[in-house]
């Protein structure tokens, strides 16, 4: 299988220097040694576990996509669905915004013939039911950490994540409208980022997700199925996070470790910058200090590991998947620039 896709400019490879430099900086702040000295009795072996949770999340997570995808009369086998999640993440690594989610929709249509306005609409599908999930945990876990620790002001925190959901509520909801009413723009927009070649395959992506749409919800038990394993996929988080904890001798209330986690799942729907790289370890150690009361070197160093197992291996994972793949992501400033015929 080969594919193409322009995923770099030059602006954002600029984007990519200051995300590293914001990473370095808040290291740095913190203070690197105090940071790196809470890591110096890091147990591997309680890490690795922490890292198959992960990969065991991620497996959960193809298992949806394969039952979304059945909604277009997509089939696709478990393991590719699984290994094409990893190539998302290699791609989502160097772009922000989740812009290389663009990537799996054209992996599996080389590689399974489909339609790269169902995989686009599946992809959309997919991000609806995390946010969902996303929101429901995030109050839940921070409704139970203020009524029975009292670690956090319930009226602040509530109203944040009450704030926050509504936000990622009305964008999902305008996205929706804009893919159904102006299919011109996002053609566009889709061209943009995989290429002008492709704006022709993409222009019926609208339809596509109308049709995707219909399917989803007509189908009860599917629905069900998907919510079910959406919920599963984001409540590992929770184990493998303690994990973490653990692994360097911090053992705090797993209410509270959840309340963090999910805020931060929540911050990072719409990372600002490549991978999240930056914004997600800041937001992340931000939080950990505010919910769970750690020290700044020990929330980073919680924050560092954790991003190391969830985000950095995935990552690398997705390089190797996307090269055995021959999924190419060209960085080419003129390509990305072309605009579609």
């Amino acid at each position: 299988m080969a594919g193409a896709v322009v995923i770099l400019s030059k602006k954002m490879i600029l984007l990519y220097i200051v995300a590293i430099l914001a990473f370095v900086l808040m290291f740095w702040f913190i203070g690197i040694q105090q940071v790196f000295s809470n890591l110096q009795s890091v147990n591997i072996l309680i890490l690795i576990v922490a890292a198959l949770i992960q990969s065991f999340s991620i497996l959960i997570r193809g298992i949806r996509w394969k039952y979304i995808l059945s909604t277009s009369k997509v089939d696709i086998g478990t393991l590719s669905s699984y290994s094409l999640i990893y190539v998302g993440w290699f791609a989502n690594g160097l772009v922000p915004a989740r812009i290389g989610d663009f990537v799996r929709a054209l992996a599996i249509k080389k590689e399974n013939n489909c339609p790269l306005g169902k995989g686009i609409a599946s992809l959309v599908t997919e991000r609806i039911l995390d946010i969902a999930v996303i929101i429901a945990l995030m109050t839940l876990f921070l409704l139970l950490v203020s009524d029975a620790f009292g670690l956090v002001s319930s009226a602040s925190w509530i109203n944040l994540s009450i704030y926050l959901g509504v936000f990622l509520a009305f964008a999902l909801v305008a996205f929706v409208i804009l893919c159904i009413k102006k299919q011109s723009f996002i053609t566009k927009v889709i061209a943009r980022a995989l290429g002008s070649k492709y704006a022709d395959v993409s222009k019926g992506f609208a339809q596509d997700l109308s049709s995707s749409f219909s399917g989803f919800l007509s189908r009860k038990k599917l629905l069900v199925v998907t919510f079910v394993l959406s919920v599963f996929a984001w409540i590992l988080d929770v184990p493998k996070l303690y994990l973490v904890y653990a692994s360097i001798d911090l053992y705090p209330s797993i209410l509270a470790i959840g309340a963090a986690g999910f805020i931060t799942n929540a911050w990072s729907m719409v990372p600002i910058t490549p991978g999240g790289i930056g914004s997600v370890e800041i937001g992340e150690t931000l939080f950990v200090v505010w919910i769970i009361h750690l020290s700044a070197p020990q929330a980073a160093a919680v924050v560092l590991l954790d991003r190391i197992i969830s985000f950095y291996v995935s990552m690398l994972i997705g390089g190797i998947i996307s090269t055995k793949k021959g999924v190419s992501l060209t960085i080419s400033r003129s390509a990305s620039t072309s605009k579609p015929r």
